[in-house]
């Protein structure tokens, strides 16, 4: 499997060495980097919304130590919640895409290899045959 981190830092190499299997996978690098930036999306917005029921439920507690009412609050934390949860589900759906795109997209063949899908459109002793110097 492809590290998405390769994929990430040179979306170029990696669609010109797949292309040179067969020309529909370069399609396949935008995919995944549009999938990976969907799903970085969701989980930093979990993040903060994790960052912010916490920031409120301790100000349930300090309200509910003066003896004010904390029922506004509370319904906020609950709607933060379910929120939460929805992103949860959607970061996991995205990363569970991902890596099914990525587990299907083959190796990166080497530099010297030929252009072509088989063994019968490329010549191999080309790769091989490069003048030296």
């Amino acid at each position: 499997m492809l590290d998405i981190r390769l994929i990430r830092e040179k979306p170029d190499y990696v669609k010109e060495r797949l292309c040179a299997r067969s020309p529909e996978l370069g399609a396949v690098v935008d995919e995944i980097l549009e999938c990976d930036r969907q799903r970085r999306a969701a989980e930093t917005r979990f993040q903060q919304l994790q960052s912010e029921r916490k920031r409120v439920s301790k100000e349930i507690g300090m309200r509910r130590g003066k003896g004010e009412d904390t029922t506004q609050v509370e319904a906020e934390v609950r709607t933060l919640g379910e929120e939460i949860a929805k992103l949860e589900d959607e970061a996991r759906n995205l990363e569970i895409g991902l890596r099914t795109v990525l587990l299907n997209v083959p190796n990166l063949p080497h530099d010297d290899c030929p252009r072509g899908t088989s063994a019968t459109t490329n010549d191999p002793l080309a790769a091989r045959s490069k003048p030296s110097g």
